[in-house]
């Protein structure tokens, strides 16, 4: 039995083998039985005695049914069927012949047989179309059930690299839980242990097969023990507790620190089923901050011993800088005083030698006096509490040109003082700062006949401003300008002009607690200009660092921003 292939159609017309299903049948096939028709109803006609009734015709039917189908067939049935009967209509009985209605009869009969045997025929193509058809729905059926066993065998090998995936997967998990150098313990919501990784074990000292199904609060103290309970109840409700510092028993019965994160075990349905503690051994960093403290501790007792020392030092300072600065400046007056009553009193007895040595006693206590002013200005600028404002620089250099000015009224200086010359800081300190600088250059320009001093502000940045003070004296040379800030430091001897060259000294030491620096460029017989640069002001809202309270300095802030705009 043929069976149909997928996709392949059935076959509608069923011959005797002759022709494949499904194949068209030939025109030469189909004339066959119309030829062997036409021959027999010629010979039939010529020689009617001698077809038997017409039972050749039946060739006909069977080279019809072979050839065409059941379909052909009955037409051919019914042709030659006609023919049959229209015979002895057509043609005269010889003489000898059988009786026209015996042949009649015999044909009737011939007739009837090609019916029946067309009756079969059909029955029989009707039962083989019924055949076909339940094959080819077989051959659906088994196509379609082939499809389904292939999707499901599909979907089987899916299922089952997605399960052999998941397994690893969980054997990475597994393994990262084993190897995990913390404790990581698994529990049910009452608190019992339902698995326990190496970690523990080494952390605990208990063996796995020992601690599963015991409750979790054989681990702790026994004072501890409520404090467990609470972070439970809070993860069965969903909630996390983690870095949760505390105290652990190990096997041994030591007590050692650990921080642990608790957090819910949920199943696929999202249910919260136990609880995943996961412990750390801290007992190490406890004992580094321990000592930290411990050195804090000492370190603040050393820092208040240390301050104790140093304000004490500072009040030591203190009271010899008033001793310097009564004690020893006393008899210093005093001997100006005697010399000046005794150029007074004897100066006509005197003579000119005389009146010489006592002029240098009176210069060099003059001088001894201004050593000991400077050394208090260095003192003081070291050790004076700053208390910063805003302070206008150039009004404080008009007073110090004032004072020079008194002092020297035969001096020929043309004074520039530039605008916007505000600054933040000490006054009294910037007052010393103004005063060394501008001293210094009313000092070196002294040889000029007409000088020229100027006082501004060189350069503004985000949070500096540069000032400077320019002079056209005698200059120096520049490769030795870092020794002009160096106490008793001079270029120049004492012979040219009078200093203790401690002034820029003091400059330096007061611009360098004011958080600034100073520098220092010259020439040689060209002059000189100085430059110190000090830090402007922070606003309060400037960043998130900075501490409340600067509502002076946003006050300076705009002071210095419209001095600036001016």
């Amino acid at each position: 039995m043929d069976v149909q292939k997928k996709g392949e159609p059935v076959n509608a017309s069923v011959g005797l083998g002759w022709t494949r299903p499904g194949a068209a049948v030939q025109p030469l096939w189909l004339a066959l039985p119309v030829v062997l028709a036409g021959l027999l109803f010629f010979l039939d006609l010529r020689f009617p005695d001698r077809m038997i009734f017409g039972l050749p015709y039946l060739l006909v039917v069977v080279l019809a049914q072979a050839t065409a189908g059941a379909r052909s067939a009955t037409l051919a049935a019914a042709a030659v069927s006609a023919m049959v009967l229209a015979t002895p209509l057509l043609t005269s009985a010889p003489a000898g012949a059988e009786p026209g209605w015996l042949g009649l009869v015999g044909r009737a009969t011939v007739v009837a047989a090609i019916a029946l045997m067309v009756f079969f025929l059909r029955q029989r193509d009707a039962a083989r179309e019924s055949l076909r058809t339940q094959v080819g729905e077989l051959a659906t059926s088994t196509n379609q059930r082939s499809d389904q066993v292939r999707l499901m065998n599909a979907q089987l090998h899916r299922e089952i690299a997605e399960r052999r995936r998941a397994e690893l997967r969980s054997g990475y998990l597994a393994s990262i839980v084993e190897s995990s150098a913390d404790a990581i313990i698994g529990q049910s919501l009452d608190g019992t242990i339902v698995s326990w990784n190496a970690g523990a074990t080494r952390m605990y000292g208990h063996p796995r097969a020992g601690m599963i199904g015991k409750p979790s609060s054989c681990l702790l103290p026994a004072e501890r023990e409520e404090e467990l309970s609470a972070l439970l109840t809070r993860v069965a409700l969903g909630e996390r507790a983690d870095e949760v510092e505390s105290v652990r028993l190990r096997s041994d019965g030591t007590l050692f620190d650990v921080s642990a994160s608790f957090s819910p075990i949920l199943d696929d349905k999202g249910a919260i089923i136990g609880v995943s503690m996961i412990e750390r051994d801290i007992t190490h960093r406890m004992q580094a901050e321990e000592a930290i403290q411990s050195l804090n501790a000492e370190l603040e007792e050393k820092v208040r011993q240390r301050t104790e020392d140093l304000e004490s030092a500072v009040g030591e300072l203190e009271a010899f800088s008033y001793s310097v600065s009564h004690d020893l400046r006393a008899p210093l007056r005093a001997m100006n005083g005697f010399a000046e009553s005794l150029i007074e009193d004897a100066g006509e007895r005197l003579r000119e030698e005389e009146k010489e040595m006592l002029g240098r006693i009176q210069r060099s206590a003059g001088r001894m006096d201004r050593i000991i002013e400077d050394l208090l200005n260095l003192s003081r600028a070291g050790n004076h509490r700053i208390e910063k404002e805003v302070v206008n620089l150039g009004e404080v250099a008009r007073s110090v040109i004032e004072d020079l000015r008194a002092a020297a009224p035969e001096r020929d200086v043309d004074w520039e003082i530039g605008s916007g010359l505000l600054a933040w800081g000490d006054p009294g300190l910037l007052r010393l700062v103004i005063q060394n600088l501008v001293g210094n250059a009313f000092k070196y320009t002294e040889q000029k006949e007409r000088a020229r001093i100027a006082i501004g502000v060189e350069s503004r940045a985000r949070d500096t401003v540069t000032y400077f003070v320019r002079d056209d004296g005698v200059g120096f040379d520049s490769e030795l300008a870092d020794q002009l800030f160096r106490p008793f430091s001079r270029l120049h001897g004492s012979d040219q002009f009078e200093g203790s060259g401690i002034g820029l000294a003091t400059v330096e030491r007061i611009v360098r607690r004011h958080g600034g620096s100073v520098s220092a460029d010259g020439r040689k017989g060209e002059g000189a200009v100085f430059r110190f640069r000090l830090p402007v002001p922070k606003r309060s809202g400037a960043s998130a660092n900075d501490e409340s309270g600067f509502e002076e300095q946003d006050a300076a802030v705009a002071d210095m921003t419209a001095a600036a705009g001016a």
